[in-house]
């Protein structure tokens, strides 16, 4: 009941409650600004539109502790059907089994690929890295659709015992620095989750910079030579598989 929340993620945990209890409504506010630029890339023959859409982080009201702790009690009332706790309950689930789209619970360690730390690099310096270039007055709105839109949600890695997880952290329901993060490579801590797809490969991609850091569109990472781009430091993050791909509701000590 008394929780310290790593991460959490209010606009998920609210509207997956609402499907519970329809009295609930989602406590947040929020503000949205979408502006668009429009630039050509002199290489390619295809210009883009870029569309960046900036939302402020969602607010915890005073009331979300006691909101979280009846949701969890809700869920409970599903275990073994859409709701799985891998902590608690006498049942011995195992993770790879896990029916898509239900929720689940463990406790258990993660961590943060090493490789991403070149990425969260790239993020800490761009307010610094932007003004210091000698940009052209032409190529502005292809520099601002690109460095203005760099942003990756943080990839973490689960290694449980029965199959590993891959899910991602939405910096805004972040409460701790990512470095603070690297403590968790050793302390346990509680995990909600949503199942997202199983993947049975060998090799899997979990991270690309182009398509989860820059967000080129498919269009224009078709038309570029990508793998001449990619560096030792700036390249697809691969694990191995078998692989449960989930959303991460929330992380709490």
């Amino acid at each position: 009941m008394f929780r310290s929340f790593i991460y959490v993620n209010t606009e998920k945990i609210y509207e997956y409650y609402s499907l519970l209890d329809s009295s609930i409504k989602e406590k947040k506010k929020s503000k949205e600004k979408s502006t668009t630029n429009k630039a050509e890339i002199s290489k390619l023959p295809l210009g883009f539109e870029h569309s960046k859409t900036e939302t402020m982080k969602s607010e915890i009201s005073q009331y979300f502790l006691y909101d979280y702790n009846n949701f969890e009690k809700a869920l409970t009332k599903l275990n073994g059907e859409n709701y799985f706790d891998l902590v608690d309950s006498d049942n011995n689930y195992d993770i790879s089994t896990l029916p898509q789209s239900s929720i689940g619970k463990i406790q258990n360690n993660f961590y943060v690929p090493e490789e991403f730390d070149y990425i969260e690099l790239i993020n800490l310096f761009k307010p610094i890295l932007k003004p210091s270039l000698n940009i052209e007055e032409s190529e502005q709105g292809l520099y601002d659709a690109i460095l203005d839109d760099t942003k990756a949600d943080i990839p973490i890695i689960i290694e449980n015992e029965d199959r590993t997880v891959f899910g991602t952290l939405d910096t805004r329901y972040l409460n701790e620095s990512y470095n603070q993060l690297e403590e968790y490579t050793i302390d346990e801590v509680t995990i909600l989750f949503k199942v997202i797809s199983h993947n049975s490969s060998n090799r899997i991609k979990i991270f690309d910079p182009f398509k989860d850091f820059i967000k080129l569109n498919r269009v224009m990472r078709r038309n570029m030579d990508i793998k001449s781009s990619y560096t030792k430091e700036f390249s697809p993050i691969v694990v191995d598989g078998p692989l449960v791909k989930v959303e991460i509701l929330a992380i709490y000590k």
